[in-house]
């Protein structure tokens, strides 16, 4: 028998759900579970709750809660989507594949499984040269991804496009420009791409610190300066001064992934930009408006830039800027789920060349041996 004050705590809670109250959801869905233990709509509602705060563990346990007071499509699409969060694709899928099994006509959960299935196995897709020569597709991962970009987990540490007035405006364009311009000559005139390189480092510095003033993190207190590793501005900007310090060469593709942040800054800045350009903006509006399409992959696709550049900085940064891009990429890692999903695709990209039947057993071996320790390094403290 439905208990009548636990049904109103929940519509309560569901009203402040729906108002974006989380946290006040929750303790109202605690209260109805108080009072009526049994229900389990209680439970997959807080689970609802607590996957819109990230707190995806007690998402799980209340999913498992309601699973154990009866089994239902409802709580099994809440673990579905807590894992998926955690990205934890296989089992996300089997979750899913439970609930179109216990609701058939669920479309939803239909779409999941596709595009679960991308990520778990982004190779399956396009790209046929590149699979009929044994050889992984650079982009496929990235593509996958995006395609899926609602199981991205966030850790608070990604890029995130902040208002820097026309100054930032400058340095974005002046930025794409300059890669542009590097990245020609170092084919055709490396002695210029050497001046390019420090103008870029220079410029990119002072971006950043714009970045960095507007979201207070150039105040002179420990525990703001002892934040820096987990902001990616700030992270920036120390590989760059560093890079500046130790004067190592131009490093390939760096300056890809700097002007790519740019570009995403300029995206997300085009109303600013239409507003400036007036008349003129029509001009380039409709390559503004495909990039603002393409912006989660652009995002996915630049952290796999950073990632594959842990291995050119090995060969070509020198001892000193090696160490500095580790630490860079550790950090970017530990606090960012773009990059996360950046080294799983390149593990996977690496897995399928190594483990190709023309490839010795050793080097796959390695191969995983060497990104094992790469997550080892990862879990350890800066």
């Amino acid at each position: 028998m439905v208990n009548a004050f636990a049904e109103e705590l929940k519509t309560r809670g569901n009203e402040a759900f729906v108002a974006k109250r989380f946290e006040d959801a929750i303790v109202l869905y605690d209260k109805a579970i108080e009072t009526d233990s049994s229900n389990l709509v209680y439970y997959n509602n807080r689970a609802a709750a607590y996957h819109e705060l990230k707190n995806y563990t007690k998402a799980i346990e209340d999913a498992n809660r309601s699973i154990a007071i009866e089994n239902n499509a409802k709580a099994h699409a809440r673990l579905g989507a807590a894992l998926w969060a955690q990205m934890k694709y296989r089992e996300a899928k089997n979750e899913f594949e439970v609930v179109t099994r216990l609701d058939p006509a669920n479309a939803s959960a239909k779409d999941s499984i596709q595009a679960l299935e991308k990520l778990i196995n982004p190779m399956a897709s396009s790209s046929g040269f590149a699979h009929r020569r044994g050889v992984p597709h650079p982009y496929e991962y990235a593509r996958a991804a995006a395609a899926a970009n609602a199981g991205v987990q966030t850790f608070g540490g990604e890029y995130a496009p902040v208002e820097t007035g026309t100054i930032g405006l400058v340095l974005d364009v002046a930025l794409i420009l300059l890669a542009a311009a590097q990245v020609l000559a170092s084919m055709f005139m490396p002695a210029l791409a050497g001046t390019l390189w420090s103008y870029i480092l220079l410029m990119t510095m002072g971006q950043q610190a714009l970045v960095m003033r507007v979201r207070n993190l150039l105040q002179p207190k420990i525990d703001v300066l002892n934040s820096w590793m987990s902001h990616f501005p700030s992270l920036l900007f120390l590989l760059c001064f560093f890079a500046q310090l130790t004067g190592v060469r131009p490093i390939l593709f760096m300056p890809v992934f700097i002007a790519a942040y740019s570009m995403l800054d300029l995206v997300y800045k085009r109303q600013q930009i239409e507003a400036m350009l007036g008349p003129l903006y029509v001009y380039i509006g409709p390559y503004v408006q495909q990039a603002d399409d393409a912006k989660d992959t652009i995002r996915i696709f630049t952290a796999s830039i950073e990632a594959a550049l842990l291995f050119t900085v090995m060969f070509t940064g020198g001892t000193f800027f090696t160490l500095a891009y580790i630490q860079y990429a550790k950090c970017r890692y530990n606090r960012d789920g773009y990059m996360k999903l950046a080294f799983k695709g390149l593990r996977m990209n690496v897995t399928r060349l190594t483990s190709s039947s023309y490839m010795p057993a050793a080097v796959d071996t390695y191969a995983q041996k060497f990104f094992d320790l790469l997550d080892k390094l990862a879990d350890q403290p800066v």
